[in-house]
């Protein structure tokens, strides 16, 4: 599914919202998108954090790039 918009509820749940009314729910513990996501959820899988995780995907395709945002939850 192509995500419009990611959304984390209060239970750190991952929602993803596309096309239709409902969003899908991430079961697994990590999420990547776009272009590099191959490449991200690799270095996540080989035990990386999310940060170091789109660096990798930054340095590995050519599509990624112009920098990075990160958000970090707390509870």
């Amino acid at each position: 599914m192509r995500a419009w918009a990611v959304r984390i509820d209060s239970e750190g749940r991952i929602l993803l919202y596309g096309s239709g009314p409902n969003p899908e729910l991430v079961e697994d513990k990590v999420y990547a998108g776009g272009c590099g996501r191959d490449y991200a959820l690799a270095a996540m899988h080989l035990g990386h954090d999310a940060r170091k995780a789109v660096e990798v995907a930054c340095a590995l395709d050519v599509h990624c790039g112009l920098g990075i945002d990160a958000l970090e939850l707390k509870p």
